[in-house]
């Protein structure tokens, strides 16, 4: 059995302008992002640790992309749990219109 593919669909202008301002690692941090975002939140489940480890990167470069990604409002930092951060896309992810029940987690405040 084959698992269902998972489309998730980017906005041309948000992603052209982080293409434009966004260094070579943090755009690289940002897809690794997108890879595990949910189409129907935006939302997607990393570490710091993993990032780095995915994009051969020390961890300290992948926390500051990700700084840098949430500065420049391409994601805000939705919760964490222990080492685990769930990011939340702004425009760049065009959301389906259908949600989970399941979601997890309230924001952070």
């Amino acid at each position: 059995m084959t698992a269902p593919q998972t489309t998730v669909r980017l906005r041309r202008v948000t992603l052209a302008h982080a293409v434009r301002t966004l260094s070579g690692d943090d755009l690289r941090v940002m897809l690794q992002l997108v890879l595990g975002a949910c189409p129907s939140t935006g939302r997607t489940w990393t570490s710091v640790a993993r990032l780095a480890e995915d994009n051969e990167l020390l961890p300290e470069r992948a926390d500051l992309a990700l700084r840098r990604l949430v500065e420049g409002s391409f994601v805000s930092l939705w919760t964490r749990r222990g080492e685990l951060r769930c990011y939340e896309f702004g425009a760049l992810v065009l959301r389906t219109e259908v949600t989970p029940a399941n979601l997890p987690v309230e924001p952070v405040p």
